[in-house]
């Protein structure tokens, strides 16, 4: 059902101005592209590019080629050429392996536990849990009392 034929247009010139307005704003939208931007050209390569894509291509297949050739990849290739810097070692210290010691490293309390056991070993003394336990008691106590728990100090010297 046509409802234009009951309705009439509005000859009014009031209308036609609204109309003229609203085509001027129209057109003033469209010649306007400051809030536009324009995107970057992905695929903007000269011949000579295209050829040297190509041939690595080629070469070492289409997967590496992108990796090689993308933007991403020049980016931090030039940053890591550009961020070279000699470096002259002279030495490399070890580290101490494994667990810290326990005891205090201070008084190199360890390095003479280490070496009673050690001087006991070459004179063939039997050597077992309790005897290096009562060795390091010992010794810290002689060194200084005050490291040991019994005498308020923080080490306990026990089998774990």
């Amino acid at each position: 059902m046509a409802l234009f034929k009951y309705c009439s247009r509005d000859t009014r010139k009031e209308s036609t101005t609204i109309e003229r307005k609203v085509q001027e704003t129209i057109q003033l939208l469209k010649e306007d592209k400051t809030g536009v931007t324009q995107r970057g050209k992905y695929n903007d390569y000269t011949p000579e590019q295209r050829a040297r894509i190509g041939k690595y291509a080629y070469e070492n297949g289409p997967t590496k080629a992108a990796k090689h050739f993308s933007q991403i990849a020049e980016m931090k290739r030039e940053y890591n050429e550009g961020s070279i810097v000699e470096i002259v070692v002279k030495e490399l210290p070890t580290k101490h392996p494994g667990r810290p010691f326990f005891l205090d490293k201070a008084l190199d309390i360890h390095v003479a536990v280490q070496d009673y056991i050690k001087g006991q070993r070459e004179l063939h003394a039997p050597i077992n849990t309790t005897i290096v336990m009562c060795s390091a008691d010992t010794i810290v106590a002689a060194r200084d009392r005050g490291l040991l728990m019994e005498h308020g100090g923080h080490i306990k010297i026990t089998k774990s």
